[in-house]
């Protein structure tokens, strides 16, 4: 694990401290992304010993199918409108409130599911301040099963965070066939290429984000292909194969 914020600078010195005691009794580590194992280098630990190993999902439990109008509707959604999703922690770092300066102008839905963190009642005052309350819908936090039923019934993902360790929901999202929009923070712009798998906008611009949502809603042919190419890429996310390649590398360690 990297401890990621500067924002508990102290706590975080503990933390590097605490790393570089392990490097001497450690064979391998794990990284979630290629900046994670730049982390890693910078607090000393050897290349030779760092192995990218991203986190996984089972792909087979996000194929459900739609049920469009009736799970938009429940909402007050208009089904004819372009739904956009935006599924985790309802705080401050993940850049709702971005988000929804961004689809002001656009006819589109957005439905915002997650825990709220104390910031759900900014994102609140910030809608209706908007007038965009009949387009935006918060939800709260959803079950698992309700989970997969926003993937399923929505038409785009975005993930605006100023940080995130590696952005599962990302991967859930391109597993479930939603062309995914990110922030060019963090590891995201890593993992998602821009025009291929994913769409890349600069944080926290709004007019850069807003510009991306207008792609893939007025570029069908640009829709379709990230759609194809996330179909491709999601694959090595899946759990057999990620998992296999955790056993050989403990295979590995224990031969030394």
């Amino acid at each position: 694990m990297v401890f990621h914020t500067n924002k508990f600078y102290f706590i975080k010195k503990i933390h590097d401290l605490f790393y570089n005691k392990l490097i001497k009794y450690s064979t391998y580590f794990i990284a979630l992304s290629e900046l994670d194992k730049q982390k890693f280098m910078k607090i000393g630990i050897p290349e030779k010993k760092i192995e990218i190993i991203p986190n996984f999902i089972n792909i087979k439990e996000f194929r459900m199918k739609s049920n469009r109008t009736s799970f938009l509707k429940k909402y007050g959604l208009n089904p004819k409108n372009k739904t956009i999703l935006c599924l985790g922690r309802i705080h401050k770092s993940k850049g709702l409130q971005y988000v929804v300066e961004a689809v002001k102008d656009l006819d589109v839905n957005l439905i915002i599911a997650g825990r709220d963190v104390g910031f759900v009642d900014v994102l609140k005052r910030k809608i209706s301040d908007l007038k965009i309350g009949g387009r935006v819908k918060i939800i709260g936090e959803v079950s698992s099963k309700n989970r997969l039923k926003c993937y399923a019934n929505c038409d785009i993902f975005i993930l605006f965070s100023q940080w995130e360790g590696f952005g599962i929901v990302m991967i859930e999202a391109m597993a479930a066939g939603l062309p995914v929009i990110v922030s060019d923070r963090g590891p995201l712009p890593t993992i998602v290429k821009d025009g291929k798998n994913g769409l890349v906008a600069k944080f926290p611009d709004v007019r850069s984000l807003k510009e991306k949502i207008s792609m893939l809603i007025r570029d069908k042919k640009l829709y379709d292909k990230i759609k194809l190419n996330e179909k491709r890429f999601v694959k090595r996310f899946d759990t057999e194969k990620v998992v296999k390649r955790i056993e050989e590398l403990y295979g590995k360690a224990v031969k030394g």
